[in-house]
């Protein structure tokens, strides 16, 4: 399968640096998805970076992936 612009991109772009408290927030997101959510969670994350990452960002992220995720199941 080809890769897409948005592959090259968040292949390119990595997450962080983070400080402990994003970590720890992403973490507690992040244990509660399934594998397909987490890597679109972390992608949602490194797109979103630029802006912030503060709580209600992570938590969107997070909710974008499981509602994504769970549309094509």
């Amino acid at each position: 399968m080809p890769m897409t612009n948005n592959d090259t991109l968040t292949h390119a772009m990595t997450l962080g640096p983070l400080t402990a408290t994003q970590r720890q927030e992403i973490m507690r997101h992040a244990t509660a998805l399934t594998p397909a959510a987490r890597q679109l969670f972390r992608r949602l994350l490194i797109l979103a970076q630029a802006r912030g990452l503060e709580s209600e960002i992570i938590a969107r992220a997070a909710a974008q992936a499981r509602e994504h995720v769970a549309a094509f199941l």
